[in-house]
């Protein structure tokens, strides 16, 4: 409405604008990521990005959860119904370095699915560097078994029984914290974009190209800040 307002223009050139701006950031499917002032080449994986920040030992892993309308079909809303969120949501994966830039977006999936279900289906596990620290939180719990060859950190939890946790384990778990509060400023930065704030009323199929669109946005900002600094 806005840009219909200040340009004059109809809601279907609004449309067909914001389609084929889309389209530029976006190529066979992926999300690039350009960094640093002018990259020799666009960047599509972990092991290219490393080559352009050579400090990339460690990367976080997260999950957000975004209200969607009620679907209309029974089976589409039992799977789309989040317990944690009491609503219908809808889930995207998101990994950045410890400086909060986004390396990698996963597919968007029903929000009653885990965040550890996503993880093991997602092609996180494969492309994170062995070398490469992956924190992760307490939703995670198994990934050392399942991925023995990830370098892969997460809290510690509390038994079932009650035993309370050791100071030791207190005090790693506030480390891990200090370390994973980068990829929760960057899920806040997402957030102030209301079509990722609010509840989701557009087709599902264009959720993720919005999403990834939202996210270069947020890296792009992210890197003017840091060559400025």
């Amino acid at each position: 409405m806005l840009l219909e307002y200040l340009f004059n223009i109809d809601s279907s050139t609004v449309c067909r604008t914001t389609h084929a701006l889309m389209s530029l950031i976006k190529k066979d499917g992926k999300y690039i990521i350009n960094l640093g002032p002018r990259p020799s080449k666009k960047i599509t994986t972990l092991d290219e990005l490393r080559k352009v920040i050579p400090d990339l030992d460690e990367i976080l892993a997260d999950c957000t959860e975004q209200k969607m309308l009620r679907p209309q079909k029974k089976a589409k809303r039992n799977k789309y119904h989040s317990g944690k969120k009491k609503a219908f949501t809808i889930k995207t994966q998101l990994s950045t370095t410890k400086q909060g830039l986004i390396v990698n977006v996963g597919k968007p999936v029903p929000g009653r699915k885990h965040d550890y279900k996503i993880f093991k289906e997602s092609n996180l596990p494969k492309i994170i560097p062995k070398n490469t620290k992956a924190y992760l939180d307490s939703g995670y719990q198994g990934v050392q078994k399942d991925f023995p060859d990830l370098n892969a950190i997460i809290p510690y939890k509390r038994s079932r029984n009650g035993k309370p946790l050791t100071r030791s384990q207190k005090i790693q778990n506030k480390k891990q914290r200090k370390v994973r509060v980068a990829v929760e400023h960057t899920l806040s930065q997402l957030k102030k974009f209301q079509i990722l704030y609010q509840t989701y009323r557009n087709s599902l199929q264009n959720y993720e190209t919005v999403f990834g669109f939202v996210a270069n946005i947020v890296n792009f900002r992210m890197l003017c800040r840091l060559n400025a600094a």
